[in-house]
């Protein structure tokens, strides 16, 4: 995780905590300690926010990635996590590459484009 990342979820943290309709907006928790996500990339992100709810998109707290791993099933070639999910349809972390997948319904996946980067925006 870059430093730009970790800073802009921080400010995102703060902002939120600030607005009375956070909840309806979103959640970006505290990070935790001592992640174990099975991927030192994805533990950095644990690190600063053990998942949240950034409006559609959901991330995975460290106590839940194990339960929803299932959906790799999709994608049986790619070393991958399952990270996320976006209207209830999986976000995989590629553990090569770094990119976020995204699997739409009925769909081939989509690559968003590395990590850093789809977070930041």
């Amino acid at each position: 995780m870059n430093d730009q990342l970790r800073q802009h979820i921080e400010m995102l943290r703060n902002k939120l905590r600030a607005q009375p309709a956070a909840p309806l907006i979103g959640d970006v928790p505290e990070g935790i300690g001592k992640p174990n996500s099975s991927s030192a990339f994805w533990d950095e992100f644990l690190k600063v926010s053990d998942g949240g709810r950034y409006g559609s998109i959901d991330m995975f707290a460290n106590r839940n990635l194990a339960a929803n791993q299932f959906w790799l099933e999709q994608i049986p070639a790619k070393d991958a996590l399952v990270v996320g999910q976006i209207l209830y349809r999986p976000l995989f972390l590629d553990s090569d590459s770094y990119h976020l997948l995204f699997s739409p319904a009925g769909a081939d996946l989509v690559d968003l484009g590395p990590a850093d980067d789809v977070l930041l925006h």
